[in-house]
């Protein structure tokens, strides 16, 4: 099959996928041969466009904030991730889990350092993750760890 672009005609394979119960199926165009591979190709494509809208118009909006430089933007990571290793720290100690982290006798670690435990121990172990904090409601995002 080919195509027409401004350069001239260039040759393209078509994929065409249906999975089980979707309405439509994928209708892939690409350069490359392989079916599956393109199939993977593009479900890894659309996961990496995703994260992208994250951070652009559909998610922090972040072009549209007051973030100037890279140095704001990374306190801004630094404040997002301990706020989260202080939530992962204050789960861990009300599911009864901080005696896994911190002395028995005398508490030492503070509530975001049994957070970071908590995680470090997730991953090494292959665990799954903590669940994420928010989850949806017909009214919005409502936060949950602390409920």
């Amino acid at each position: 099959m080919e195509t027409f672009r401004k350069a001239g005609w260039r040759a393209l394979h078509l994929t065409i996928r249906w999975d089980p119960g979707k309405a439509a199926p994928w209708l892939l165009r690409s350069t490359q041969p392989g079916a599956a591979a393109a199939v993977r190709a593009y479900r890894r494509r659309a996961s990496a466009e995703a994260t992208y809208e994250d951070c652009k118009t559909r998610g922090w909006t972040i072009e549209a904030s007051r973030i100037t430089g890279l140095n704001r933007l990374t306190r801004l990571l630094l404040h997002l991730v301990f706020w989260g290793a202080t939530q992962l720290g204050l789960r861990a100690i009300r599911t009864g889990q901080r005696r896994c982290f911190d002395r028995a006798g005398r508490r030492t670690l503070s509530v975001v350092r049994i957070g970071r435990a908590a995680l470090a121990a997730c991953l090494d172990r292959r665990q799954t993750l903590p669940p994420r904090p928010f989850r949806r409601t017909p009214t919005g995002p409502v936060f949950t760890w602390l409920a």
